[in-house]
């Protein structure tokens, strides 16, 4: 968490977030997630959602369970959590 850039922070609160917050835990389409990320980050490029997803994915933080499709899983909540407190002691609004 510490390595991670305040817009690396705040795209991953997004994301994360909005999975989490979903009651139904449904999964969410990448255009979803990309169109998210963009409110916060307008020039974000798909390629840079994509990465940070994969990355997610392979942290074990959310699921992907078809191709182009992301949901939250049982650890999304407490990395959520982890994003939360990084970025209270940065000082980063959310």
């Amino acid at each position: 968490m510490k390595s991670k850039r305040p817009d690396i922070l705040r795209r991953e609160h997004e994301i994360v977030g909005s999975l989490v917050r979903d009651d139904n835990m449904r999964p969410f389409v990448l255009s979803e997630l990309v169109e998210m990320a963009r409110e916060y980050e307008p020039k974000i490029m798909d390629a840079a959602v994509t990465a940070n997803l994969d990355r997610l994915c392979k942290l074990g933080v959310i699921n992907r369970p078809r191709k182009g499709y992301y949901a939250a899983n049982e650890n999304s909540k407490g990395y959520l959590a982890e994003l939360n407190i990084e970025m209270d002691a940065r000082g980063l609004s959310r």
